[in-house]
């Protein structure tokens, strides 16, 4: 089964496996002891999820094992990489441009008005967040979602779909640790400055759409085909989409080489943003419809996330593509015109 396969044959065959049962969906009963034996923990019908959380750990409660871990890590891992990030950038010619391009890009696509140190900063966090943690969450999600991939590596289905499952954690994982970093600076510490509220608001919603998504459907449909793919084309548009976009903000586009990087930059932007944000969403959104048709609470749940969600994906698609129109066509030429208005 591929991606290029037609999308409606394809929604049957995933809505028909999805209701089939499931060893990493199973949600084991409460177990009148605290603790599992080692032949409980050896059982190859032991949800993996399970077998591999402490002892005593069951359904729910092993997913939030994980989702803990995986919050510890992500959480100083994306801060402390975006703090070398910041220093080598801002040792660097292209500074200057670099913080001016993320404080417009923030000003004119979404609303934030902000400095240019906290917009530069704010770049440099993309930069960690999309570049290495949702470049390894989607990559997580590739043997599941590309069978082929699983069968090449020897992966088998239960251990490609928990392998999968914890892509769609290190996403959560990061939202929480980096939604409690936002409140404690803004509210606990009242330093507005550092987080304006337009931004605080747009990265609130993603995080609680996101974490909320992620661990119902992590425990009661964890191996739904349209929710793996989901996981991996929304962190992968954000992985490829907005850290290209943050090489562009690097070059210059005076000179022919970096033009035209950054032309390729865009256009692999706006092909990504378009297929995973836009196009393929509309199409995962119909499968999941069709899966909870007749679950009229988790159709809602579902249906109005979506939309919440596809606001955002809005947001991205057109800044991907205002951005497109604007350097495709750009030459040299034209490019130093606009450099020389900006500086006056």
């Amino acid at each position: 089964m591929s991606v290029a396969e037609s999308w409606e044959d394809r929604c049957d065959c995933r809505i028909k496996a999805a209701q089939q049962p499931q060893l990493l969906t199973t949600v084991s009963p409460p177990s009148d002891t605290t603790t599992k034996t080692m032949e409980a923990i050896n059982d190859p019908s032991m949800p993996l999820f399970e077998r591999y959380s402490p002892a005593g750990l069951t359904g729910f409660n092993s997913i939030l094992f994980f989702w803990a871990c995986h919050t510890i890590f992500w959480t100083p891992f994306c801060k402390t990489i975006s703090n070398v990030v910041r220093k080598y950038v801002k040792k660097q010619p292209y500074a200057k441009q670099y913080d001016e391009l993320n404080q417009k890009n923030l000003k004119n696509s979404y609303g934030v008005d902000w400095t240019l140190e906290g917009s530069g900063s704010f770049g440099c966090e993309l930069i960690a967040i999309c570049g290495l943690q949702h470049q390894l969450g989607a990559l997580l999600c590739v043997p599941a979602v590309f069978p082929s991939v699983a069968n090449f590596l020897g992966i088998s289905t239960p251990v490609a779909v928990f392998i999968a499952k914890q892509g769609a954690l290190c996403e959560a994982g990061w939202e929480l640790g980096d939604i409690a970093h936002r409140i404690y600076e803004k509210f606990l510490l009242g330093r507005h400055d550092l987080q304006p509220t337009g931004l605080f608001i747009i990265m609130s919603i993603h995080h609680f759409l996101g974490i909320t998504m992620t661990l119902p459907l992590n425990v009661y449909y964890g191996s739904l085909p349209p929710f793996l793919e989901g996981v991996f084309l929304l962190q992968l548009a954000a992985g490829v989409g907005l850290a290209t976009q943050q090489y562009g903000f690097m070059l210059d586009t005076t000179k022919s080489t970096e033009l035209f990087q950054m032309k390729f930059c865009c256009t692999l932007t706006f092909v990504c943003m378009w297929y995973t944000r836009a196009i393929r969403y509309c199409m995962l959104y119909h499968e999941f419809s069709l899966f909870f048709w007749d679950n009229n609470t988790m159709w809602m749940a579902a249906t109005v996330a979506a939309l919440v969600m596809g606001l955002l994906n809005l947001l991205f698609v057109a800044d991907a593509t205002k951005k497109f129109l604007k350097y495709i066509t750009l030459t040299t030429k034209q490019a130093a015109q606009l450099k020389k208005d900006a500086s006056k």
